[in-house]
């Protein structure tokens, strides 16, 4: 009893107290205190557009987001994120900023240098991404943008970015990257396809193994009508396709769409020739779990005996990989 009581104290006593304030819309009744994961812990009511409230953190320099509503997919989300690093913060839903300490005032501070980059520059976007994670190694400012970040990278540099010696590597900021690392995991090279059976436009059921395992290279290629990314990265999978399928290349497209018609009417105006299928469950499509699809666009090749041998290849990447195999 004296064990467990001593335990319960030292709880206590790691939880830090904090003062949350600021504004949104004048609509606005109640706010959701989310972590990182998406899971509301808290909430917030709201008064002619101000907010205030006590609250503690369950470990040091938590990472909290303040949002308009508990999914991030409902029409007029807003959010804001801040860090429990001290017994003030304030918060601006209508910017989308924080500050009031040390750790939220720097996190303001990348935001901004962040979204000065032009949205057409992927390349920055991801270099200064890589420079921010760097220059705060050893604070959880790191941490938040490695939640970004771990989308961007090869396996090799997200373990990199995973190095369990960092100071925040316990912290619940890191645990969507981790997720990540397991996902990739899943499908990586080496390992064998998994076999599904899915829909294609017309309502037909297929399995992957009608391609794989027939002699020869098949790109299973994740994407959806609704994603901007995969809508930019297609004229270069069409290309391709173009110039290897006559040397034996076929792809199959698994869509993350719900809707048929966006879906049916994306693939005719992208000039996708190769099968198409989906179930139409969006993120509870049944490829996502066995292939740990977290985001799109992704893909993976397979070689002619059902081994993964490459993983998200885009742009040059797929060309180059390719020209290899049909030389």
């Amino acid at each position: 009893m004296l064990g467990i009581a001593l335990m319960i104290g030292l709880s206590a006593m790691a939880q830090k107290s904090y003062l949350l304030s600021g504004k949104c819309e004048q609509n606005i009744k109640k706010l959701y205190v989310n972590d990182m994961l998406g899971n509301t812990i808290d909430s917030v009511a709201v008064k002619s557009g101000s907010f205030s409230f006590k609250s503690k953190s369950s470990e040091p320099d938590q990472v909290l987001v303040l949002a308009t509503r508990k999914n991030r997919r409902m029409s007029g989300y807003k959010s804001a994120m801040y860090i429990v690093d001290g017994e003030r913060i304030n918060v601006d839903l209508t910017s989308g900023s924080s500050n009031g300490t040390k750790l939220n005032d720097l996190l303001k501070k990348e935001n901004a240098l962040l979204a000065s980059i032009p949205d057409n520059d992927e390349a920055k976007y991801v270099a200064t991404l890589k420079e921010i994670v760097s220059r705060n190694r050893n604070n959880v400012v790191a941490g938040i943008f490695i939640n970004e970040l771990c989308y961007e990278v090869e396996y090799e540099e997200l373990c990199k970015l995973l190095d369990p010696s960092l100071p925040y590597f316990a912290s619940s900021v890191m645990s969507r990257p981790k997720k990540v690392k397991e996902a990739y995991e899943k499908s990586m090279p080496g390992k064998k396809y998994i076999d599904l059976e899915l829909p294609d436009c017309n309502g037909n059921k297929h399995r992957l193994s009608e391609w794989i395992g027939k002699g020869r290279y098949v790109l299973i290629d994740f994407w959806a009508s609704w994603c901007g990314p995969c809508r930019r990265e297609m004229p270069n999978v069409v290309a391709n396709y173009e110039k290897y399928n006559a040397k034996g290349l076929e792809i199959i497209g698994i869509s993350f769409d719900s809707k048929a018609e966006a879906w049916k009417g994306a693939v005719e105006r992208l000039g996708m020739k190769w099968v198409q299928l989906s179930d139409l469950k969006q993120w509870k499509c049944a490829a996502a779990e066995p292939y740990g699809i977290m985001s799109i666009p992704s893909n993976v090749l397979v070689a002619p005996d059902g081994t993964i041998v490459a993983k998200n290849l885009m742009g040059d990447s797929l060309g180059k990989k390719l020209a290899e195999i049909y030389k």
